[in-house]
This record gives structure tokens, sequence and C-alpha cells, in this order.
């Protein structure tokens, strides 16, 4: 993004070529995500300084390639390749049959009756209110990239149009109903482009980006904003890189760890420095407390400093309650956020223990304790109740924090929590969130409100080490309440 925003201003350029390949879909949930959505802005921010942007599609587009192709002002692709699958298809595999084989039940509960709409472990279909909100975030999804074609392209789409364009439609039929304008392989393009730009042929230099589009530290000693992040599951403990490769039900993502973000956040108010915080969040949840702790620390913060969210591709439980007392929240309206809710699910295994590989297990205990959270235990009524009155609970602190922090009531928070999903372009009617916009505006808002004006640097506090494997071969079940507080 900073890349594609510094040609707005560098004098040396006179105009940008996009040339967009095929994103990863991998990890996505919904076909187009908000990180698309920021480099539709920062395009944007080109083409306002008056500088023209082309985008070439050299494999076709699907969804995410063609959303940022639109903003350009020119669109052209090869004759071989397609416009494919421009539409919105979610398909949930629920797996509450596959572990009814295997003798697996599950203890569940929920605070929210929309909680449970995307956890297809232990579910076999969704509620008639499920399934009213997946139909309301899916049509708001498609509703986003059809605006965004037919409005970035001066067309409007007629059905028949836009059923080709969720399947397949080749480049010919694209240029005809507008949405590209015109068929030709990369040298021809770019010498289109130079035409256009400069009246000849084979005037311009091309100048690659290579840079990852994240912001670079810079130091000195202006005024900084201080950009501190959380990302993948909520944890308590320290924050975990990625790995360099995925582990069977572990997965490779990194982790963020409640006492490393309380750190860094305590850093930033002691730095003399850092003139404001921006608290950046793509992360789905995770551990209550551990959401709380973050929670806390960002409420003393406030009181010393600025600090302001910037949500990513997902905000949404525990990934909204650290940021429910920012002074502004900011997301795209592809972020998916809400799911104000509490939900505790894991498995019970003495059955599949039994059934499919002929193992018993003796239980021995001192004392009265429930075992609630052990998977050895299948809940009875009491072991019910208990969990029921510690979720209730956690779920009306959940609500109180949201409603302070938005500055609104408790009841009118209650009506829009329930566990329910919302993209960012619902989240900003329902007053979840403040503005749409990505990082680079929220990190603005954040200097000015620091009033430091454009004259500052950017401090990425970052996540650095080895991921620790005695962490994973030491883990044991005393951990698992971290891990399903949302």
């Amino acid at each position: 993004m900073k890349e594609i925003k510094s040609c707005a201003y560098d004098r040396s350029v006179s105009g940008l070529i996009l040339k967009i390949y095929p994103f990863s879909q991998s990890g996505e949930f919904f076909p187009l995500s908000a990180a698309t959505q920021e480099m539709v802005d920062a395009v944007k921010e080109v083409r306002k300084s008056g500088k023209p942007v082309y985008a070439y599609l050299p494999e076709g587009a699907g969804v995410e390639e063609l959303y940022l192709a639109s903003s350009a002002n020119k669109i052209y692709m090869p004759a071989g390749a397609i416009i494919a699958n421009y539409g919105v298809e979610l398909n949930l595999i629920r797996l509450k049959g596959l572990f009814d084989k295997l003798h697996i039940s599950w203890n569940t509960m929920t605070a929210g009756r929309y909680k449970s709409t995307f956890h297809t472990e232990y579910t076999d279909s969704a509620s008639p209110e499920q399934s009213k909100l997946i139909h309301e975030l899916i049509n708001e999804l498609y509703s986003q990239m059809i605006t965004q074609v037919e409005n970035n392209r001066g067309i409007r789409l007629d059905s028949a149009s836009r059923r080709e364009l969720s399947s397949v439609m080749t480049p010919t039929e694209a240029v005809k109903l507008n949405i590209i304008d015109g068929v030709t392989y990369y040298d021809e393009f770019k010498k289109i482009v130079d035409k256009e730009i400069f009246g000849q042929d084979g005037n311009f230099a091309v100048r690659k980006s290579t840079e990852s589009g994240k912001y670079l530290r810079e130091w000195g000693l202006k005024p900084q904003v201080a950009v501190i992040g959380i990302y993948g599951m909520i944890t308590s403990g320290e924050s975990l890189p990625p790995l360099p490769f995925p582990i069977p039900f572990l997965g490779s993502e990194r982790t963020t760890g409640s006492e490393t973000v309380v750190n860094q956040i305590h850093r930033a108010m002691d730095d003399s420095r850092v003139k404001a915080i921006v608290l950046r969040v793509n992360s789905g949840g995770g551990s209550a407390l551990a959401s709380d702790e973050i929670y806390h620390a960002v409420k003393e913060a406030r009181k010393i400093k600025p600090v302001i969210a910037s949500f990513g591709n997902v905000a949404a439980s525990g990934g909204y309650y650290v940021a429910a007392d920012a002074e502004r929240i900011f997301a795209e309206p592809a972020t998916i956020t809400g799911s104000i809710g509490v939900l505790i699910a894991f498995p019970e295994l003495t059955g599949f223990l039994k059934n499919e590989i002929g193992a018993n297990v003796e239980k021995y205990r001192a004392g009265e304790s429930r075992s609630v959270l052990s998977p050895f235990n299948k809940w009875n009524e009491d072991d019910k109740k208990y969990v029921e009155a510690y979720i209730n609970n956690a779920y009306e602190d959940f609500l109180s924090k949201v409603a302070s922090g938005r500055n609104l009531t408790v009841d009118s928070v209650r009506v829009l929590a329930q566990g329910k999903v919302y993209l960012g372009s619902q989240a900003l009617r329902a007053g979840l969130i403040d503005q749409v916009g990505g990082l680079d505006e929220a990190v603005q808002y954040a200097a000015d409100r620091a009033g430091i004006g454009d004259d500052y640097s950017v401090d990425i506090y970052s996540v650095k080490g080895l991921f620790p494997f005695g962490r994973i071969l030491g883990f044991s079940l005393g951990e698992f309440e971290t891990l399903t507080g949302f």
C-alpha cells in the first residue's frame, strides 16, 4: 500500500501500472478481503493526484483481481484469459456427522444466539436466524463487489450480465460490457500506456515495486505513531510468530499473547517520542481473559495518549473486545467484525477412545472438582449450570465494556450483540465502528489527534524470535481454558 501511495507524491512518476496476478485465497473466509479494499484506497489516492492508473490482468481475474483492477482508469487483459466467479459462494462444511461416527461428542455453551453460526465442528445445520444472517452477509458483500465495478466503470449491469460475470466471462464479452477496455498482449499494453501518457511509443521506464506494502521503520528524532499488532488467536502469555510450516491441528498462524501486547502498550505509553498509538487488529478472538487484559491496557493508555484502532480482514469477538475502548475505530467495508458474545466448545473424547482404539479412561479425584474443561468429562446438568453462569457473567461484562467504549447503552449493545457477525459497512451503520478506512487513515488520524500533523514517523512494534517448540511438546490440558474464551 505504501509503495502505491508513494506514486501520488513522487514527481518522477507519471502514472501507475498494476500488473495483477491471481491472489492467494488461502485462509480467506470470503472471496473479497479488507486488505484488497485498502489497496483500492491507495489507488484512489494516486488517481486523485491526477496521475492515470492502468491495470493489466495477465492470467484473468476472480473477485479480488477484478475488484482491484476496477479502481484503475483502464483495464486490459490477454485474449486467452477469462473473468470468473465474480460472486459470493460460501460453503460451510459441518462436521457433526463425522464426529458422531467417531464417537466424539462436544461440550458447548454460548452466550448469544448467533455465536455458533460459523462453528461447524459440532453443528449439522444453521438455525433459521443464523441462515438469515449468512444471507445478509453475503448479499452485503456482493453489493460491495458490484458497486465497485459499476461505479468505477460507469456502467450498470443487468441480471444476465451479473450471472455471466459470476460464472465465466470472456475478454471479448467484458469489453462489450465495458468491464475492461481492451484485449492485448502485455508488450502492446505498455505501448498503449506510453502513447496515452507521453504521446509516443517507447518513451517511459517501468520501475517495478518490490516492497511488501507494509510500513517501514523510520529512524530519527521525529515524533512517532506506534503501531501495535493483534494478529491471529489471542492467548495469554507471549506472542508467537508464524511457523515456517503448518502443524496438524495447530496450523502455522501467528498468535498474539496478552503479556507481549500489554508490555508493548506500556512501552509506548512511557516513550516520550510516541505521541499516539494505533492498534492494528486482524484477529477472530481467542481467550476472554487475555482479551480483557489487552482491553484494560488500552483503556489506561487512553488516559495519556490517543489510541486509535484499525481493523484488517477480521476483528471479531476478542478481536473486537480489545479495541472496544479505542477513541476511534477504522475498518474497511469488507472487514469481518462484531461477534460480540461468548462461546466455550471442546470435544469429549471418552467415547472415541473406547470405541475407536479400545482405550478406557480411569478417573480419580480428590475434592469436588467439576472438571468442566476436561476432554474426558461429559457435562451433567450441574456442570452446565456452572458453565452457563460463567459465560453469562463474561457476556454481561463484554456488553458493558462495548457500551462504555462506544458511548451506547447496554441494552442497545445487547440488541447488536448476540454473537452476530457484521461486515464493516454494516458495523458502521450499527455504530460499532466510526469510519471506513485502512491503516494509513488510522495512523494519520492518530497523528492529527496528537497534534503532530504530517511530520512524524511510524514505529511498528514487532514480534521477534523463533516459535518455541517446547511449548507445543509441553502443551497441557490445563491451558485449554485460555483457548476457549470466545
